[in-house]
Order: structure tokens, then sequence, then C-alpha cells
């Protein structure tokens, strides 16, 4: 505001610079009459024209609804003209002075500082060389991570071949889970919590796996009583070789296969980790409209679907390695996921000599799509 105002006073400074310059030239035309005839006649001709262009400004001045600005530099008396110049002059100099402070403060901070370091005194040195020596070395060579993806592939494949020992192998409900609440009561005193046994992870627990049990409203204002769970990490069930701790938690639909790495939501430990969920349905159209779905399973993999799987594409995908290999290799891969039927539960897990010959060519087969299932988009 008091930039805008105070162009009003450079236009009033300039008006009144203007008027004493043409009263000195009227003065100089006065006493100046010995001055030829020529010369006298160019000068008031000059002064004729800037008469009138500062005439027609201020008739545009005139008409300004700006506050002062008519009086200012419009025809009205010289009181008024003067009460709004020094009103102007005022508030010219406040702006220089608010203008003068900020720019004070801001040359005040440097942008950018130099720092050199001439000499570290030995007692500093001697310190941090202790320090280092307390810190324990966080990187792996190469044989540690490679007896690591040993011991990743042997419990995959302990989990396929004896569920069990893969159950007995995973953290147990009631030393990890130490406290469970939901709007039903208590998950653990209630038994609404499902075991299922993931590849990777191990023993998961699953709220809401079977429908049977109860049902839940959907609401849309957050609630502690909507789900509160309280996790033990239990750190001495870790291996010296493991580098991953924490917690994977999984929002899926309802009766779906769990889906670790699209839905799946990291807690780590000794922390307090809020998860908010928002619900969007969108339905898809079937053939032959563009970018088809499909509401159930293919026909070559529906034989291998446990009864209350859902279907998403990326279970099916998952579906097509482990049916296939199954079909062409009679046995079950411990990387894909575990196809829940008797008779591909019964066949043991394909062992390491033979990743090379059938189980390597089927998974190339079906990344390469020379074998293909269908497994479109599902329509809700």
């Amino acid at each position: 505001m008091y930039l805008g105002l105070s162009s009003l006073v450079l236009f009033s400074l300039v008006d009144a610079i203007y008027r004493s310059i043409l009263a000195r030239l009227t003065r100089r035309t006065r006493t100046s009459s010995t001055e030829p005839v020529k010369m006298l006649q160019q000068s008031v001709g000059i002064r004729a024209e800037l008469q009138e262009v500062v005439t027609s400004y201020r008739l545009l001045f005139e008409e300004s609804g700006l506050p002062g600005l008519r009086f200012v530099l419009g025809f009205h008396l010289n009181s008024r003209r003067l009460a709004w110049l020094a009103l102007y002059a005022t508030l010219f100099t406040l702006t220089m002075w608010d203008t003068h402070r900020l720019l004070a403060e801001y040359y005040a901070y440097e942008d950018h500082v130099n720092q050199e370091v001439l000499e570290i005194a030995s007692n500093v040195a001697a310190f941090l060389h202790a320090f280092s020596s307390l810190v324990p070395e966080l990187q792996m060579d190469e044989e540690d991570l490679e007896l690591t993806q040993r011991l990743k592939t042997w419990i995959s494949v302990e989990q396929r071949r004896n569920l069990s020992r893969a159950e007995r192998l995973g953290h147990q409900i009631e030393d990890m889970i130490l406290e469970c609440r939901v709007q039903d009561g208590d998950c653990l005193s209630t038994h609404l919590l499902d075991l299922r046994l993931v590849s990777r992870y191990g023993n998961c627990y699953c709220l809401g796996c079977n429908s049977s049990r109860f049902s839940w409203q959907a609401m849309q204002m957050s609630d502690p009583e909507q789900g509160n769970m309280s996790l033990n990490m239990e750190p001495d069930e870790f291996l010296p070789l493991t580098v991953e701790a924490g917690f994977y938690v999984m929002i899926n639909q309802a009766g779906a296969r769990e889906e670790v790495f699209d839905n799946a939501v990291y807690v780590p430990p000794g922390a307090t980790t809020y998860i908010g969920v928002l619900k969007s349905t969108s339905k898809n159209l079937e053939p032959p409209f563009k970018n088809p779905c499909q509401k159930d399973w293919p026909e070559e993999l529906k034989k291998y679907v446990a009864p209350g799987v859902g279907y998403t594409q990326r279970a099916c995908e998952e579906y097509c390695y482990q049916v296939h290999i199954f079909e062409a290799c009679g046995c079950r891969s411990f990387k894909h996921i575990r196809v829940l039927v008797p008779n591909v539960m019964a066949v043991p897990v394909c062992p390491d000599m033979l990743r090379g010959d059938c189980e390597r060519e089927m998974e190339a087969k079906v990344h390469r799509k020379v074998i293909t299932c269908k497994c479109l988009a599902p329509c809700l």
C-alpha cells in the first residue's frame, strides 16, 4: 500500500517541479524583453504545448477514484492539495523506513558460510577412534550375503514341505500379538485371527478372512475401537544373519489372498503407526469392450483354487506360474504362491537339482508369454 501511495507522491513532486520551472520561465520572459522576438515566440509555443499536455492529464486525474489523487493533480484549491501532499509525504517516509528495515534484516544473514578445519586435536582424534571401535560393522561381506540367501531359500522350502514345521518356525500368536481390540471385542479371546503362511514372511494372522464369524459396518469417522493392536517384535527369535525386522500390515478385500508387495504397510518396531483406509470401487466392463475385465478365475486355473478365495489379477498371475510348474514338473515351487488344494499340496517341493531343467524352463515360458493365462483386471 505504501509503494502505491508513494507513486502518487512522485507524480505530485513532478507536477510541483514542472510548475516551478514554468514560473521561472515566465519570470525570465518578463525580465528579458530585450531578447529577440523570435526566441520569445518559440518559448511561448513550447509552454503552450506543455500546458496543454499537463491540462489533459489533470483532467484525467480529476476523474480518478483513488483517494486524494484528484486533489493533488486536479483543479482544486491549494489548501487541499497541500494537505494531501503532506499525507502522501508521510506515507512515503514510512514506506522508505519499512523498506530500509526489511533490507537491513535481509542482509544481516549471510547466504553462505565458509568453514575451514586447520587442525584436529590429538585427544579428539583418539576419542573418535575409540568411538568408532564401539560401533558394530553393519555391512555384510559376500559370504554372509550368500549364506543369508541360502537361509531364506531353506526357510521357504521348509514352509512348503512341512506346514507344521513352518508354523513352528514363525512367530506364535500368543507371543507376537500382545493386544488386539476391534469393535466386536478382543481379537485374541474371541479367536478372530486366522493363520496364513506367507512364503517370505512366515506366519501371518488374518483378521476378517473368515467372514462367517462376524460382519462389520463401514464407518467414515476414525475410532480407536475400529482396530487397535500391540505387537512384540521378539528380537531374540531372529537369527544373527537376519537384516530385516519389523511388521507388514496388509489390508485386502474380503476373501482375497494376501498381496504383500501391493497392499502392505511397513510398521517399524518401537513406534506407534496409524493406518487409514479409503475404499474406492470402480466397475469395469467385460469383453468386447476396451480394457476388458473378468469376474472369475480362468477355466484352466479354477480347479486349483480353494473355495472362498477371491480373484485378483496378481493372484491369478502367481497361480499361473505354480499350476504350470505343477502340471509339467510334478512339484511345487517355493518361489510362488501356495496352492491350497490336496493334489498340489501332496506333491513335494521342487528340489534345487531340478531347477535348471523343469521349473526354470516353465518360469521362463510363462514370463515370455509362451504359456499364458487369462488374467485380466477384476471387474470390481
